[in-house]
């Protein structure tokens, strides 16, 4: 069928269609180079203790920017003070909490945007990788957030967030958790999980990024390990990677025409900017609500 339409169709509309083609298949590059990084997305949701933003924000930004392959970024240098940048003072600003109010609401919203994008495009035009489905957009978009959560294990494997008292704070491995499930006498009560849920809440939602203890949040660099350098580098090829697949994919969008292609291309580009102002805003409240420590003994870091 899609044969017998694009040899009935005149040069004009095929030209037509080509052009499309083309602004479709750089979509995916022009908006890795407006997005974020997946260590940008991280220090907002581990650092900044702000989990549920960070998925959010993995949703709504289907590309991932990366300066280079075989390249991580060196996480100390994202929180540096620009020359010309000007702190965000949360402790000084009154209405904060607006701002994060807003922040939930403008990435919902950007994720609305993203999927009924993906749909639209799987529905009302047809994929010539796969012109039986729907949803190859999605599977795209899909790939994003995964790769998002890879990063956020390499982040970890590098910074660690720090208590009140300095030490790296643990966390829960594979080990930990069968024990707690062989074991009934670890096994998670209703009330645990109420103040697990509340406390996740209150972090979630909290207008300054602050310890139980009012204090700035702390974390510690850890030495590169192999297996460090080795899921970096894996993580900088599946990046591009993605960005190959997105090209791919919208590339072979047939039967749109070059107004909705640049429709196409605004929407997404809407979405990205959303989710890097919010970033942005976000690290600029980090630079000073955030110390950082240097902790000489590893020890501690390797026994979590």
């Amino acid at each position: 069928m899609i044969k017998c339409l694009l040899d009935n169709a005149g040069s004009y509309i095929q030209y037509q269609l080509s052009s499309s083609q083309v602004l479709l298949g750089i979509t995916p590059t022009i908006i890795a180079v407006l997005g974020t990084s997946t260590e940008e997305v991280c220090f907002v949701a581990l650092i900044g203790r702000r989990r549920l933003l960070g998925l959010l924000l993995a949703a709504a930004s289907p590309s991932i920017y990366t300066e280079r392959a075989f390249k991580y970024q060196n996480p100390d240098e994202i929180l540096k003070e620009r020359l010309i940048a000007q702190q965000v003072n949360s402790t000084k600003v009154n209405r904060r909490w607006f701002f994060v109010l807003l922040e939930y609401v403008l990435v919902l919203a950007a994720i609305t945007n993203v999927g009924t994008l993906n749909w639209q495009l799987g529905v009302r035009s047809v994929n010539t990788v796969n012109p039986n489905t729907v949803y190859m957009p999605m599977i795209w978009s899909v790939l994003g957030v995964i790769t998002h959560v890879m990063g956020a294990v390499v982040f970890h494997m590098r910074v660690r967030p720090l208590d009140k008292s300095g030490q790296c704070i643990r966390r829960s491995t594979v080990v930990s958790l069968l024990k707690a499930m062989v074991s009934p006498s670890k096994w998670p009560t209703i009330s645990g999980i109420y103040h697990a849920s509340k406390r996740m809440a209150y972090r979630e939602f909290d207008s300054q990024p602050k310890d139980e203890e009012g204090k700035k949040l702390q974390y510690s660099i850890i030495p590169e390990s192999r297996c460090f350098t080795f899921l970096a580098w894996f993580l900088s090829v599946f990046i591009i990677f993605h960005i190959i697949l997105g090209t791919y994919i919208l590339s072979s969008t047939n039967f749109i025409g070059p107004k909705d292609a640049l429709g196409v291309l605004a929407r997404y580009i809407l979405s990205v900017f959303i989710c890097r102002v919010i970033v942005v805003y976000e690290l600029a409240v980090q630079r000073v609500d955030t110390k950082f420590e240097t902790s000489s003994n590893y020890e501690g870091f390797r026994d979590s």
